[in-house]
Formats: structure tokens, sequence, C-alpha cells
């Protein structure tokens, strides 16, 4: 089936945030493809970056028709992370960390602090 239209997507997200490209077509299901490291897959991408997307379609003789590419960006999401007031001699202090998207974990963490006399 042909594809009528553009594709609709925002051209921004932020990573975490689920997006979903929406097309029409004819007498079809569109799927989509999407241009990750200059190849075009199927695996919606998540990690911060820009890309592109297309709808494609099959009309009942097997051709594949494809839509206009559209652009859009995985923006890198702003984390808070933030100590406990009071840290006592000796020991780490416990680290606070807001915004991770599920299953992330901060990877790194070091500490530098000066005493003041």
């Amino acid at each position: 089936g042909n594809i009528s239209g553009q594709i609709k997507l925002a051209s921004n997200y932020v990573y975490g945030e689920n997006y979903q490209p929406e097309a029409k077509a004819f007498l079809a299901k569109a799927e989509f493809e999407y241009l990750v490291d200059r190849k075009w897959v199927s695996k919606k991408p998540i990690m911060p970056g820009e890309y592109s997307v297309r709808a494609v379609t099959q009309n009942g003789f097997g051709k594949i028709k494809y839509s206009n590419v559209k652009k859009f960006s995985i923006l890198k999401r702003q984390l808070n992370v933030s100590i406990a007031n009071q840290v006592v001699y000796g020991n780490n202090p416990e680290v606070i960390v807001q915004n991770l998207v599920s299953g992330d974990k901060l990877q790194e963490q070091e500490l530098n602090f000066k005493f003041i006399v």
C-alpha cells in the first residue's frame, strides 16, 4: 500500500521517554525502520543521538514502498546528583541520584573534598 502524508513524530525526545512514529498507509500496515550508524534497522534507537525514521509498506504484489525520511533526536537526560548533608570522617557519603531511567545505574562516582579549618 501507498503511504499517505508525513510521518508523525516530534523532533526531540529525552533519553528514557517512549516514542512511537505514526504513518497512514492505504490497505497496508506501516512498519518503521531507523537509520542507526548509517544502516536501516527495525529496532528503535534508545540512546542519545541523531536519527532518521521511515515508514515501510508492501503492496499486494510484494513491492516495498518507503515514506519520506523524518529526522529526530534523542537528547541526553539531565541528572541530579547530591550527597548527604553530613559525612563522618573516614566514611563515604551517601550519593543520591535522581532522574535515572529504569535499569540505569550510576557507573562511576568520585568525591573530592577539602577540609576547611
